[in-house]
């Protein structure tokens, strides 16, 4: 799979600032008795570029090495079929509904998730990737770390599993007027930084009308 940028993926729709930032990262860990990998997808190629389309060809490729074969190249073409945040001023409501039930199939779940409609096309191994019980991932984690033990995860950032209580809610970090305590905990962990941005930041988080086309980093 060749890793996208932001640049070559998103130039045709205007200059960006971030020129080249990485759409997409592989993290692979080893540790006693297991082999751990992460993947981290930029938002740009979830939230505004296609979250279906980068999921199927995931799970194609991820399904392709298991079995020993040759891994498909990376279209950059699937990053477009979402069409949430780019083009049209409001997400296609259809479209969004269409997400939402997919979406649910890539959390971490105490139990199987239930079967898609009858009339969904679901790519073909996507529960089988992200079906990940909420128990065993706290059960690894603490044997990687027996020093740490974590609680059973019980709060919600939007779509983010968090163990113990978040520094910041959802809510907390879309209402109006929530900079001060965004910004203390940005200080708190870095002295460099500057306010303006930050500021910025959560004046427009606060005036978007769709929380749900914001993603949270």
């Amino acid at each position: 799979m060749r890793d996208r940028t932001s640049n070559s993926v998103l130039a045709q729709y205007g200059d960006i600032a971030d020129e080249g930032a990485p759409m997409c990262i592989y993290l692979i860990k080893f540790i006693p008795s297991c082999l751990d990998v992460d993947m981290g997808a930029h938002n740009l190629a979830t939230d505004a570029c296609g979250l279906d389309g980068f999921v199927q060809r995931c799970a194609t490729n991820t399904r392709n090495l298991r079995a020993g074969l040759s891994l498909e190249p990376f279209d950059s073409t699937i990053l477009d079929r979402s069409q949430l945040t780019y083009l049209d001023p409001l997400p296609n409501a259809e479209r969004m509904a269409e997400l939402d039930r997919r979406v649910k199939y890539i959390k971490l779940l105490d139990a199987a998730p239930e079967p898609p409609p009858a009339d969904f096309n679901m790519p073909g191994t996507s529960e089988v990737l992200f079906h990940l019980p909420k128990s065993k991932v706290a059960a690894l984690k603490t044997r990687v770390s027996p020093c740490l033990k974590l609680p059973p995860p019980t709060d919600y950032i939007g779509k983010v599993v968090m163990h113990g209580q978040p520094e910041l809610t959802f809510s907390e970090i879309v209402a109006p007027g929530a900079f001060p305590r965004p910004a203390a905990l940005m200080h708190a962990s870095n002295v460099e930084v500057d306010d303006v941005p930050y500021r910025a930041a959560a004046e427009w988080v606060a005036g978007v009308p769709d929380k749900r086309r914001i993603g949270l980093h």
